[in-house]
């Protein structure tokens, strides 16, 4: 039985309403952009280094990896096929991308750590989703018009996550030892709490959702709902269920997949949208209304479950 952390979910709270209250000050913005930045080149590539290099079990790692592939790849192509049906192209695409690729670092961590008191059973499919982004950005190139100057900011922002994943793994290839745990344990304590100020970010995007942007998009919402919080968590258990009955999973990465299933649309995507010309707008919608939901869902159900 793992307790779930009170005082983490305290700390979300009032993490999330200082971002929302400091949005609209452009020298506390500043701040914000730099917690971004320290997140996503420093908290994330570490944790990823140091979680994956002293891991228990590589097989059952990277099992979960492919699973996370292709739930990542399956939900990328369902969704479009059921938002098609409602919407235009490029909105149908648009939605698509927003669901299947999920917030899965700057929430997840944080949740995953304050639901399951480690980050490592989520980072599966963070790295699914840095090994999936380039692909993408591949596939949108051949069918979206796109502005080719600025098509390198999205291969870009997947360095930090692949150079990681790299480095980490050459650890566990070459077995390097390393000869103070202890310092080690310590910035992985300091990474661990830092992750926390994500929230603020989160926060500060919050600012710029309306009331308006449910009532004119219900449609549109009703599709997301659908997929993000039934269609998509189902898929992940049937996809666990039938790997269950080969191979051999610890319930911790079973909990992180399923976690990542119902996690909101990643900052990453807004990137994508402009670049691709996609809409913009929408997938900027998704990502602030369902934040707050899917954060509310995910304590909610772990708090029963576990």
């Amino acid at each position: 039985m793992i307790t779930m952390d009170v005082y983490g979910i305290l700390l979300m709270v009032i993490l999330t309403m200082l971002g929302y209250a400091i949005s609209n000050n452009r020298t506390l913005k500043h701040v914000i952009n730099l917690i971004n930045s320290f997140l996503f080149y420093v908290s994330i590539p570490l944790t990823t280094i140091i979680r994956i290099s002293f891991m228990n079990n590589e097989s059952e790692f990277l099992i979960t990896l492919a699973i996370s592939l292709l739930h990542i790849f399956t939900i990328l192509i369902i969704s479009f096929v059921i938002a098609k049906m409602y919407v235009g192209f490029i909105d149908a695409i648009s939605i698509s991308i927003a669901l299947s690729m999920p917030n899965a670092g700057y929430l997840a961590i944080p949740l995953s750590i304050i639901l399951f008191g480690n980050p490592l059973y989520v980072i599966p499919y963070m790295i699914a989703f840095n090994l999936f982004l380039p692909f993408l950005a591949i596939i949108l190139t051949y069918i979206v018009t796109t502005r080719k100057e600025n098509s390198k900011s999205v291969y870009i922002k997947t360095f930090p996550g692949l150079f990681a994943i790299s480095i980490a793994m050459i650890f566990r290839f070459l077995k390097t030892q390393i000869q103070n745990v202890a310092i080690i344990n310590h910035i992985d304590n300091f990474l661990t709490y830092s992750f926390y100020l994500s929230f603020i970010v989160i926060g500060s995007s919050l600012k710029e959702f309306g009331f308006n942007d449910i009532i004119n998009n219900s449609k549109i919402l009703k599709i997301t709902f659908f997929i993000k919080y039934l269609l998509s968590p189902l898929l992940s258990a049937m996809m666990i269920y039938i790997t269950l009955n080969y191979m051999k999973i610890n319930g911790m990465y079973i909990h992180g997949i399923m976690l990542q299933s119902i996690m909101p649309p990643a900052i990453a995507n807004i990137i994508v949208g402009k670049v691709f010309k996609l809409n913009e707008k929408l997938i900027s919608m998704l990502l602030l209304l369902l934040t707050p939901i899917s954060i509310v869902i995910s304590i909610f159900l772990w708090g029963i479950i576990l």
